[in-house]
């Protein structure tokens, strides 16, 4: 649709242009839209599902264009859904990691394989069993309070800009869902 702008403002005051073929404003045809939508829910629903089925590239290409412009929109919006719908979204991350077991094994090897290659060699006895210490204080916690703790490397393993050691004095316990958050960053002393 063609768009004009005379200038002059509309009778509820917009001056936001007009359609070249109605001549109707902008904006008085966006809100008497949304009004409709509103007073219509299943009709607009329904006009809503047609024109995806109908349209499904586009509103796909059109879907990844904008996730690609505003990666932290969209994380931002993923993590207030996770959080609104945990329950939902553990089923539907454990589905995936079943579906897709040769990938999670793939990372968790990889992981594994990044934890023993800073793992120095002179730690002694005592020190992985203050290693093992915080893993089982982990779990207790997490049956205890009901929601994952997780035992981090303050330093993470493979930062980008450094790397840490597996040892006692890099390690905390801190909420599972704070440990996703920070992912592999240090923020510093």
């Amino acid at each position: 649709m063609l768009i004009y702008d005379v200038g002059i403002p509309c009778r509820k005051g917009h001056t936001t242009g007009r359609y070249t073929v109605s001549r109707k404003c902008v904006q008085c045809a966006k809100d008497a839209a949304l009004a409709w939508n509103r007073a219509n829910p299943e009709k607009a629903r329904k006009h809503c599902d047609n024109y995806r089925a109908n349209h499904r590239e586009e509103e796909s290409a059109r879907s990844k264009n904008w996730r690609t412009k505003h990666p932290d929109r969209v994380k931002a919006n993923n993590e207030k859904w996770q959080a609104a719908n945990w329950v939902k979204y553990l089923g539907i991350s454990s589905s995936w990691k079943r579906r897709n077991r040769g990938h999670v094994n793939a990372k968790t090897k990889e992981r594994r394989l990044a934890q023993i290659q800073r793992t120095p060699k002179w730690l002694t006895d005592q020190d992985f069993t203050d290693i093992k210490k915080f893993y089982d204080l982990a779990h207790e916690l997490s049956q205890a309070y009901g929601f994952p703790w997780h035992v981090d490397h303050i330093i993470p393993l493979k930062g980008k800009t450094v790397s840490g050691l597996h040892v006692v004095d890099n390690l905390q316990i801190i909420p599972g869902s704070e440990n996703s958050r920070k992912g592999n960053r240090f923020y510093g002393c």
